[in-house]
């Protein structure tokens, strides 16, 4: 799709366009991964599923130890959820991001899950990065971390605790 780089650019440092390049090269890579079909249902009323609220979980990928928080519409339809990626800014946290994006009464209203993924950093939980290519950004990148596989390892760590609906995932963020 189409990128709004109507953002504001510092024009010594060019920062606004490579971050605005650099996430759709990121949006662009999530929504070419393929589909796989979604796991047999088993809870009660024959689907997957996870309770309303707040969830932490936990996710080795790449060697390293990852986390990645969902909120779960207080009312969810009876039906597979969509998912909404929410990707913090560079130096930021998954907590931060949820905390200030007012995503979950969106989702509450729009019933979808609302995944919110850290990214990596030398210090744990802090100064957060997506590795956005050979260029951008701090020590994702410098250490290659492989996000991209991250966000597909969320999904399917995701499907094997509630149904979600493969065909509608989407991802939003905030710079890098």
């Amino acid at each position: 799709g189409a990128v709004d780089t109507s953002i504001v650019m510092n024009p010594k440092t060019r920062r606004g366009t490579v971050t605005t390049l650099a996430a759709a090269a990121l949006c662009t890579v999530l929504t070419a991964l393929p589909v796989p079909p979604v796991r047999a249902q088993t809870s009660d009323n024959g689907r997957r599923t996870l309770p309303p609220g707040e969830h932490v979980f936990n996710l080795d990928h790449g060697g390293l130890s990852r986390r990645y928080l969902v909120h779960v519409p207080q009312q969810p339809p009876d039906r597979p959820l969509p998912v909404v990626l929410a990707l913090h800014g560079g130096g930021g946290s998954a907590a931060q991001f949820k905390d200030d994006n007012g995503l979950d009464p969106v989702a509450d209203r729009g019933g979808f899950l609302a995944v919110y993924p850290d990214g990596t950093g030398p210090l744990r939980g802090r100064l957060l990065t997506w590795n956005a290519g050979p260029h951008c950004c701090g020590w994702a990148a410098s250490h290659l971390v492989d996000d991209v596989g991250f966000l597909a390892a969320v999904l399917d760590d995701l499907a094997g605790k509630t149904t979600v609906d493969r065909r509608r995932v989407y991802a939003i963020g905030h710079s890098n």
